[in-house]
């Protein structure tokens, strides 16, 4: 069976199956403790008797045997041995959408008790404010099983740097069950060229074109500046807000002289923003 940690009353019950009264010595080993007790019974016979076994026992696992040499008997028995509570967590940090980053919390209860409570989530600063924190309910959450919990943050109220995700399971009591934390770190505004244009081939007093793709990769919204040059014929800067996330085709258009010179040209661009990860 399954016991709980500390204290475990243990039943035997031990049954003369013979045609005569018998009173019998049966030893008693706990594996791996190697505790063993030797019990004497006497037992009438077709008749039973139900014994106790006490032991202090520890989380894991266990192997009870009991044997008799005369007459010869035996019988073994697998016990486990749980705390209380006993939860492991389990954090997965998703992508953000919607302005809201995703806290996936993966609890598998490991312990003897079905877990009733609440999870708090919490980004702490190196200084230990929390800067921001949520909850949610934790129900019925039965031995050997698992639940997930998803909780999304907000980042955009916390300032820009290095935190500290703090996980913490309360019982309904206000008893901290687990406690687990992992580096956050909040990005600002953070784009990325995920999009150039390719070798393109322009005719004299035509129109020509170049697209870029930029993407705020960021934890939040903020405003890129972005310039091409090429050919004395294009110097053009787009200014663009962008939501994390967001994605943006910025276009180019321009006019090229009927006298241009016929060769290959380079187009100059560059991106300014409070942060760029070039592509």
């Amino acid at each position: 069976g399954v016991y709980p940690e500390g204290s475990a009353a243990i039943p035997v019950t031990i049954t003369n199956t013979g045609l005569i009264d018998e009173t019998i010595e049966v030893n008693y080993s706990l594996q791996p403790s190697a505790f063993s007790q030797t019990k004497t019974y006497y037992l009438p016979k077709g008749r039973s008797v139900t014994d106790m076994l006490y032991y202090d026992l520890r989380k894991g696992g266990y192997l009870l045997t009991a044997a008799s040499l005369q007459p010869a008997a035996g019988a073994a028995a697998n016990l486990s041995v749980k705390k209380e509570n006993d939860v492991t967590v389990n954090l997965l940090i998703g992508q953000q959408a919607g302005g809201l980053t995703p806290v996936v919390v993966n609890l598998t209860n490991n312990g003897y008790k079905t877990i009733e409570g609440s999870l708090q989530l919490s980004v702490v600063s190196g200084q230990g404010t929390v800067v921001w924190n949520g909850e949610q309910s934790v129900s019925q959450l039965t031995t050997g099983n698992s639940q997930l919990v998803t909780i999304n943050i907000n980042p955009a109220g916390i300032t820009p740097g290095d935190y500290t995700l703090k996980v913490e399971l309360l019982s309904n009591s206000g008893q901290q069950i687990v406690l687990s934390s992992q580096p956050l770190t909040i990005q600002g505004a953070v784009f990325q060229i995920i999009q150039i244009p390719t070798y393109s081939t322009f005719t004299a007093g035509g129109e020509g074109g170049f697209t870029f793709s930029i993407r705020n990769t960021g934890n939040q919204e903020g405003e890129m500046s972005f310039t091409v040059k090429a050919m004395d014929v294009l110097d053009r800067t787009v200014v663009e807000w962008l939501k994390s996330g967001e994605e943006k085709a910025v276009a180019f258009n321009f006019l090229l002289p009927e006298d241009i010179e016929e060769k290959d040209y380079f187009a100059d661009y560059r991106l300014a923003s409070p942060s760029f990860q070039p592509s």
